[in-house]
């Protein structure tokens, strides 16, 4: 009964801090929306402009 318990709370929990969030893309200025609350002092990109960001960067490795 217990761990049933733990895992509604958790469910509760990680249900309450999601959601979108309302954000400007630095690169084209779209509006679009995060699943983070953004920083001011980061940038946030689309979902276009940051698969386009992950297709140009070099691998690490």
């Amino acid at each position: 009964m217990e761990q049933k318990e733990e895992r509604s709370e958790k469910s509760e929990r990680s249900s309450e801090s999601s959601g979108s969030y309302p954000a400007k893309c630095s690169k084209c200025n779209k509006e679009c929306t995060v699943p983070f609350k953004p920083d001011p002092q980061k940038k946030v990109y689309c979902r276009e402009c940051y698969a386009e960001i992950r297709k140009n960067k070099p691998k690490r490795f």
